[in-house]
């Protein structure tokens, strides 16, 4: 895996992908990173290393659920991914599958029940309809 042997586009792509954000407490279910900096990756204007591949971004939509006396109700999180472009729908469901494991497996580490269940996955760009947005129906 280049992200184990740490190369620099590695780093790139992790860096462009959805990480823990503070706040989750209060509503923030947006973990998304950057499609921007996932497409740039490929600027060797920019970057002395890119990566060897093109690059493609997905949102999984996941259900996060910890113990009530660290977060009292399961959260609907939009996670960010940016992976080769090679990875379609599958291999990124995959890959989110390891994830959940490895996060439930952490947790339990450290006393804690908590998962995450991914519910949708879609590429960027991809069938997003905003019309068809519960979100957007709610403010309407």
């Amino acid at each position: 895996m280049a992200v184990i042997r740490t190369d620099a586009f590695s780093n790139g792509l992790f860096d462009a992908s959805g990480h823990y954000t503070p706040n989750v407490l209060f509503g923030n279910e947006y973990w998304l990173g950057s499609q921007n900096a996932c497409r740039d990756l490929q600027l060797a204007e920019y970057y002395a290393q890119t990566p060897p591949f093109p690059t493609t971004f997905y949102v999984a939509k996941i259900n996060l659920t910890v113990d009530n006396d660290h977060l009292p109700q399961s959260r609907l999180m939009l996670v960010g991914e940016c992976v080769p472009a090679s990875c379609d729908i599958k291999a990124v469901t995959s890959l989110l599958g390891a994830a959940e494991g490895a996060a439930s497996e952490q947790a339990s580490s450290a006393g804690l029940q908590a998962s995450f269940t991914t519910l949708s996955l879609r590429p960027v760009p991809g069938n997003y309809d905003l019309f068809a947005d519960p979100k957007l129906q709610i403010l309407g």
